[in-house]
């Protein structure tokens, strides 16, 4: 098997969270050593969780109201309910994310999928699950060979294609994946129904433009590393919601101090340390140590020269080319769709995602009590991640609060918007790849689209509806941009760098962003 799938974190559930043996006064240390941590994404909140409880003075700087980043969430008025930017979901594979899940309570409002559904043109669904008796990487292989999609000799192309993945051990860093394929002999119709979908989902990016060790990763690991990896998760309420009020909480509690709406203008630094940080309303802080946990393009606009001389991989990524998702959020008067999640073949729309229903939340539901209301749950017994049936229910609307207005949008607001009403969102990621007129450009282009994939759509009103595009949701994984990637120690003695952008040897993902803040937070502990 590549050098790419090993499995850093079985039997050390806290991979990066441990000081050097030896040093009996680490604890007194601690007790006066701050940091601060600029960021309020998934990679400063992982960062601040570490070190959260430990002894450590964390203060954490976010320029916007609201934690969470690009996993953030906004208030939609005209239904009255908080939305993801877009639908963020967690493979089996992902296990510091999942770990950073549980350490924060955040587990327990995950549902676990573990049958992958595909639907092509006409409204036929095929299933990918596991086999009962076989291991990985067997462990799909006969649900595989029912996937009607592709023809009995693309299926056979991909499966030998996925045999010589896993054991292809040359140094490819330098080669795009679609040569790679191409190489191999690959059909037209195995990359544009097996192996571009996959890259489409997890990395937002065509096969033409991922490095070959960066797709890889995602096959071998992501599908056939164990027999869970594959399977998808996703919370019972947004991601930004979460993050926001059960992350936060949890960070306050631990005396985190949490600054939101409160950005930092310059990162200052004298010889090789960093010296304070000056914020934008003129006021100046120091700490012990620095994370800067900020996206990609924004980290080198932040520091001063003398740190940007010192990090020139900085200036660079502040170059790389960007992956574009685009999210349409649709409120339907009927079900289109049993399915929870659905993955669609042969069409510019990729996955749709059901909302959540109230019928779905049992003993775990958590859900805001007022629009500026706290995370409220009710948990019982000890298994936190919980099964899923592919099944969802309508989900009805209600009221919580707002903090965020979005540029592209265009919405019809329902005239009641207490009915029960049906959510979907529906993915086209790579869109700044795929030509305009592969993919949905208008809501009457995206209802086309649905009703020939989901028959019941044909009777579906819209209620209300919004685009959202986020041209600089991920960066381009390309082979030129692997070989940039920062790691996060720095040659400044206290300052170091979170995010998924920086050197985790996993693409942009949240388990990328999460793995960051930890070993940002390693640096840390490895000076004390």
């Amino acid at each position: 098997m590549s050098a790419f799938c090993d499995y850093p974190w079985k039997g050390r559930p806290e991979l990066f969270l441990f000081a050097k043996p030896g040093n009996t006064n680490v604890a007194s240390q601690k007790e006066s050593i701050s940091v601060g941590i600029i960021g309020g994404g998934l990679a400063g909140l992982a960062a601040a969780t570490a070190l959260a409880g430990k002894g450590f003075r964390v203060e954490l700087f976010e320029s916007r109201s609201r934690l969470g980043g690009r996993a953030g969430a906004f208030w939609e008025p005209a239904v009255g309910q908080w939305i993801d930017f877009g639908q963020h979901v967690l493979m089996g594979c992902c296990r510091q994310m999942l770990h950073f899940c549980e350490q924060t309570g955040l587990d327990a409002f995950l549902c676990r999928y573990r049958e992958l559904c595909f639907v092509e043109p006409g409204g036929r669904f095929y299933r990918l699950k596991p086999h009962p008796l076989l291991p990985a990487p067997l462990h799909l292989g006969p649900s595989f060979f029912r996937l009607g999609f592709l023809s009995w000799r693309d299926r056979l192309r991909v499966v030998g294609g996925l045999v010589r993945l896993m054991h292809e051990s040359r140094p490819l860093e330098q080669m795009s994946f679609g040569q790679w394929l191409f190489a191999q002999g690959q059909t037209p119709l195995a990359i544009q129904r097996f192996w571009t979908p996959v890259l489409l989902s997890t990395l937002a990016e065509v096969p033409e433009r991922v490095a070959f060790p960066v797709a890889q990763k995602v096959f071998v690991e992501g599908l056939l590393g164990s027999r869970d990896a594959y399977q998808l998760l996703r919370p019972s309420l947004p991601w930004g919601q979460l993050l926001e009020e059960s992350v936060g909480q949890w960070l306050a509690d631990r005396g985190v101090v949490i600054h939101r709406k409160r950005p930092v203008r310059q990162i200052l630094a004298e010889g090789q340390a960093v010296r304070a940080l000056v914020l934008r309303d003129g006021g100046e802080k120091r700490f012990d140590f620095y994370i800067v946990a900020v996206p990609w393009r924004q980290a080198a606009g932040l520091v001063c020269p003398v740190i940007r001389e010192a990090i020139p991989q900085l200036a660079q990524a502040a170059d790389w080319p960007a992956g574009a998702i685009t999210t349409w959020h649709v409120w339907l008067d009927r079900s289109i769709t049993p399915q929870a999640q659905t993955a669609v073949v042969g069409k510019g729309i990729q996955w749709v995602f059901a909302g959540w229903g109230e019928t779905q939340g049992g003993p775990n539901t958590i859900r805001s009590t007022s629009p500026e209301g706290s995370i409220r749950s009710s948990l019982s017994g000890k298994s936190r991640v919980r099964d899923w049936p592919a099944r969802s229910a309508p989900e009805k609307i209600k009221g919580m609060a707002n903090h965020f207005k979005l540029q592209e949008s265009s919405i019809q607001s329902p005239q009641e918007v207490d009915q029960k009403i049906h959510y979907y969102q529906v993915i086209v990621s790579a869109s700044h790849a795929l030509a305009p007129s592969a993919i949905p450009q208008t809501i009457q282009d995206l209802l086309a689209e649905l009703q020939e994939v989901f028959p019941a759509a044909q009777k579906a009103q819209v209620l209300a509806f919004r685009q959202v595009k986020m041209s600089e949701a991920v960066f381009s994984p390309q082979p030129a941009v692997e070989s940039c990637r920062p790691g996060q120690k720095t040659p400044l003695k206290n300052l170091a760098l979170a995010g998924d952008w920086t050197a985790t040897g996993w693409p942009a993902t949240m388990e990328s962003a999460v793995r960051s803040g930890y070993q940002a937070a390693q640096v840390i502990l490895d000076q004390i």
